[in-house]
């Protein structure tokens, strides 16, 4: 029974339909074929009631009228008064005879019981023997014997074979009539008994029917209730709640399947949920971490019950030291937290790190590692090593052990993965440069406090040279009135007399002084002669050149728009020429922010759109535009958690509008911003070439410690160098330090070779 409903349910609905409506008109046929048969029985027993019944007992009686009627003419006829009604009452027995005759002869077919054509035959026997007695009465009677006719039809011998016939004839009339009533019993009984089987034919095919709707009902019902309960599974959460009848070549089949596409979407999209969710949520963890060690362990703490980890290890890659460091861990123990380092290509953290692909172990050796809590520990049963890139750069190596094969992995558990270890990386990369910067920002305190130090004593230093200016005015006052004098001494010397100054240049001669030399000659070509053959005795002070700046004070910085100068300053350590280098470095860098972040959304680097609105954000924070700071952190937040793009659009709308006024403000800072232009003066003499030795050494040490006073420190020795070859090897230098490239600016003075 069950094998055929479950065959019954797999059939399509049309053939359900079209099975029903067909046993249903089959039924219908069946009671109108019963009925018809009924009806048809009903009515043969009527016919038979008819032709052999009720004709014969019509026919009798009209014998026995007509019988009847002989009798009563034959004595009509013979006491008749005349001749006339004579003749008429013996045209009427002639009539009577016939009509007789064919009465009875009709009468012998509707007879078919025995008794019955029996009494028949009775009665033609008498019926011979009374018409017998008739023609005699009507012999005597046309013989003219009428008192004879009279007196013979009223004799025994003419009057009992008259009774004995109408006897028998009413006999069989009464037969016919007890007949007639067993016939039209036997045909109520019979349809009585054709009701009843009829009504029970109706019965039983309202039974089947009422069967048959009920199991076409249940095949039609049963599936759609089972599909009903899996969808309303479906619609509660439960999505991995298996939809039935999947199997089903019908209507309610095809809806199944239709449920399963409808199931498999929302699995996805639920799919899609999770992973976003959870990345948003790690992501968001991994940007509040302040240290390398608190970012390890928030991943690591994250990551675990996700992909349901009993063990990990994060181990950081220094590229000074080419070693990965155990950085952090989940649920390691105290033996496994104890120094561990590894160099590329030793163990599998080594070998992961070398070949730059995740290494995989299934079905890990006893021993290898253990995964313990407070009930208990056990191996577990799968490793995995997982390199964390950033534009195929190592930063670090992930060790995962778990009880679970790493290959059972659902596609969204591996999306998950794949989501977050680009974010790891990025958050690495950050904080690097965030170690980096912070050194570099101590540094650039530690320098200032020495050159606010240095300040106090040069401000010590020029009130001490002040009051030594004062005693060295008094002298010069001194010396002068004591040059006149000596002047004089020696204007009266009849000696010629020469004086030069320390540019080898003649500062004095006395009107003898001509007379030394036998042959005229010009004093001042001798003088020029003798300063050159002394020049190389002196040098000029290498330190006499001045930055260009250092004439004056810069000008003031205009009112910038969406710019905080005052809080730009103080980042720049109230340096006004780095604060205005620093602000058109933003302007050159960002001025085109739009171009650059929509390119990267559209670029293979899913991440490139994140950094641009990060360097934004930074750079804003530089110069003191806090507007634009704010409203790039808004879009690096929203790129972070993959926000709708009409989300991002609307960010970064905002972004541009903040950013807008801030670069027009910039653009009329250019000629400030700009290095000045180092003046041109005669190449340098040899003799200088140990100070400058001296000076690119201490311009290579500040460049090391990415010391923004390397730039002074460079313009003024480009002072000093003008057009030689030294001075044009480090314009490049000069070009790079201004663009901030402070590794490429000491690569490049690396490569300027002294001759």
């Amino acid at each position: 029974m069950k094998s055929w409903s479950g065959s019954l349910e797999r059939r399509s609905l049309n053939l359900k339909l079209m099975l029903g409506f067909s046993l249903m008109l089959l039924g219908l046929v069946t009671v109108g074929v019963a009925g018809l048969l009924v009806q048809r029985a009903m009515v043969a027993n009527l016919q038979v009631l008819y032709t052999e019944d009720m004709r014969g007992v019509l026919l009798g009686k009209d014998v026995q009228v007509t019988y009847t009627t002989i009798g009563r003419t034959v004595r009509e006829a013979v006491l008749a008064p005349d001749s006339s009604d004579r003749e008429r009452a013996l045209e009427q027995i002639a009539i009577a005879r016939s009509k007789l005759a064919k009465s009875i002869e009709s009468l012998r077919p509707t007879l078919f019981r025995g008794t019955n054509t029996e009494k028949l035959s009775r009665f033609e026997e008498e019926l011979v023997r009374y018409l017998r007695g008739v023609d005699t009465a009507i012999s005597l009677m046309q013989n003219g014997k009428d008192a004879e006719a009279a007196a013979f039809v009223t004799t025994d011998t003419f009057r009992q074979p008259g009774f004995a016939a109408n006897e028998i004839l009413e006999e069989l009339v009464n037969s016919k009539i007890d007949g007639a009533h067993e016939q039209f019993a036997a045909a109520i009984a019979a349809a009585e008994r054709s009701s009843t089987y009829l009504a029970i034919l109706v019965t039983i095919i309202c039974l089947t029917g009422l069967l048959l709707w009920v199991l076409f009902s249940r095949s039609v019902h049963g599936p759609l209730d089972r599909l009903r309960r899996a969808v309303e599974q479906l619609a509660s959460g439960q999505l991995d709640h298996a939809v039935p009848l999947l199997d089903y070549n019908n209507e309610i089949g095809a809806l199944a399947r239709a449920v399963a596409v409808l199931q498999t979407e929302a699995q996805q999209m639920e799919a899609q949920r999770w992973i976003k969710t959870h990345v948003a949520a790690v992501s968001a963890a991994l940007q509040a971490a302040s240290s390398l060690t608190d970012l390890s362990n928030q991943f690591l703490s994250g990551l675990a019950p996700l992909l349901r980890i009993g063990h990990a290890a994060f181990y950081l890659y220094k590229e000074d030291e080419r070693r990965l460091s155990l950085l952090g861990g989940y649920a390691l123990r105290d033996s496994e937290r104890r120094e561990q380092s590894f160099a590329p290509g030793e163990g599998l953290i080594g070998q992961c790190a070398l070949e730059r692909k995740p290494i995989v172990l299934e079905q890990a050796p006893a021993d290898y590692i253990r995964i313990g809590s407070g009930l208990g520990n056990a191996d577990p049963h799968a490793i995995s090593v997982l390199p964390v890139l950033h534009n195929d750069r190592l930063l670090a190596v992930l060790e995962l052990a778990s009880f679970e094969s790493f290959e059972s992995f659902g596609s969204k558990e591996q999306a998950l993965l794949d989501g977050l270890m680009p974010i790891l990386a990025m958050n690495i990369e950050i904080l690097e440069r965030n170690a980096k910067t912070r050194l570099l920002l101590e540094e650039t305190q530690r320098q200032a406090e020495h050159m606010k130090q240095q300040a106090a004593a040069l401000e010590e230093q020029t009130i001490e040279l002040e009051a030594q200016q004062h005693s060295l005015k008094a002298s010069a006052e001194e010396l002068a009135r004591l040059e006149a004098r000596s002047r004089l001494i020696l204007g009266s010397v009849n000696g010629g007399i020469v004086g030069l100054d320390r540019d080898c240049a003649i500062g004095f001669a006395n009107p003898a002084a001509p007379t030394i030399i036998a042959k005229p000659l010009s004093v001042s070509d001798m003088s020029n002669t003798m300063a050159q053959s002394i020049r190389g005795a002196t040098a000029p002070d290498a330190g006499a050149a001045q930055r260009p700046d250092a004439g004056g004070e810069m000008p003031d910085l205009p009112h910038l728009p969406g710019v905080d100068i005052k809080a730009g300053m103080a980042i720049s350590m109230n340096r006004q020429s780095l604060y205005t280098r620093l602000l058109c470095t933003f302007r050159d860098s960002q001025g085109k922010f739009a171009e650059l972040f929509v390119a990267s959304q559209t670029g293979p680097d899913p991440l490139a759109a994140t950094r641009a609105a990060h360097t934004l954000r930074g750079a804003a924070g530089n110069i003191g535009a806090r507007r634009v700071q704010a409203a790039a952190g808004e879009l690096e937040d929203a790129c972070n958690a993959q926000a709708p793009s009409d989300r991002i659009a609307e960010l970064l709308e905002k972004t541009l509008a903040e950013l807008a006024p801030v670069i027009d403000g910039l653009q009329g800072i250019g000629a400030v911003a700009k290095r000045p232009e180092v003046a041109e003066a005669p190449a340098a003499p040899a003799i200088v070439l140990a100070e400058h030795i001296a000076a690119l050494k201490n311009l290579q040490g500040l460049l090391e410690n990415s010391d923004a006073e390397a730039g002074d420190r460079l313009d003024a020795l480009l002072a000093s160098l003008g057009t030689s070859p030294l001075g044009r090897a480090l314009r490049p230098v000069s070009a790079a330090i201004a663009a901030f490239d402070f590794d490429a600016a000491l690569e490049k003075l690396k490569g300027v070779a002294i001759e």
